[in-house]
């Protein structure tokens, strides 16, 4: 997803046989209420994360934003989806990122995101009106 500000990249992992369970333990605790003042916190990090970078591009740097479970977990397999921020916007038809896992076993991959040329890329960007440079969520 483009925005004015960046990109939004979704990623999906999925392992399977003794890679899932590996997977599985690997993962954000839910969100637990503060007992003193009854607000939401995040959960703690359990293991290590998916880490996601940008091939020599030291201002392109994805920044996890969030993860959740998969959908349709089956017997053997795991599913986890989880949620990068690039910004700015890049200037490249092409950003090559470098996906890895040690804790699972996953040894770096690279992947290659094409992009439309950047003046395509930015007329492609619809405002839901307001500050067009600050994202919507609906």
């Amino acid at each position: 997803m483009a925005y004015t500000s960046g990109l939004d990249l979704a990623v999906v992992a999925v392992s399977s046989g003794s890679h899932a369970e590996a997977m599985r333990r690997q993962f954000q605790a839910p969100a637990e209420i503060d007992p003193v003042t009854g607000e939401r916190r995040r959960g703690e990090w359990v293991g290590e994360r998916l880490q996601l970078r940008a091939l020599e591009d030291s201002v392109l740097q994805p920044v996890p934003r969030r993860s959740t479970e998969g959908f349709h977990q089956q017997k053997n397999t795991y599913r986890r989806e989880y949620s990068f921020e690039v910004s700015p916007l890049p200037d490249v038809t092409e950003l090559p990122l470098v996906t890895a896992w040690p804790a699972i076993g996953l040894e770096p991959a690279t992947t290659y995101l094409e992009l439309p040329p950047p003046e395509v890329l930015r007329a492609g960007i619809i405002s839901l009106g307001g500050d067009p440079g600050r994202r919507k969520y609906f």
